[in-house]
């Protein structure tokens, strides 16, 4: 889906989340249209709606997570730039990795069973 060096913004306990920026996604068709409709709606507490996805990690542990869609408007009011968002356990994965601002990460979508699942991998060498 993306390779990416991690930013403070990425790895810090206070936000718990990872960022996946549209114009850097390098193939949108991980998600079924579906999936895709689903995460642009709203609960109704008027939050934007997740699906929880199973992530493997660099240590081959696996964790449930959440994958949402976040649309957030830009200074002029009118656009928007999107992202999709791993959270939820994010931080423990970010701990038990021990993953640091400039590392560069992999993350790569499979199926299993029709089932969205995650791989994410981390980039020997590269700061």
């Amino acid at each position: 889906i993306i390779q990416k060096g991690l930013f403070e913004t990425d790895l810090a306990a206070g936000n718990n989340r990872l960022s996946i920026p549209f114009t850097r996604v390098r193939d949108h068709g991980f998600l079924t249209e579906e999936e895709a409709r689903f995460l642009t709606t709203r609960d109704r507490n008027n939050k934007m709606k997740f699906k929880d996805v199973t992530i493997i990690e660099p240590s081959l542990r696996r964790e449930k997570v959440k994958l949402s869609r976040w649309d957030m408007r830009k200074g002029n009011g009118k656009n928007t730039c999107s992202n999709y968002v791993i959270n939820g356990k994010w931080r423990h994965i970010v701990e038990r990795n021990r993953l640091e601002p400039g590392d560069v990460v992999q993350l790569w979508s499979f199926r299993i069973n029709q089932e969205l699942h995650f791989a994410l991998v981390k980039l020997p060498g590269n700061k």
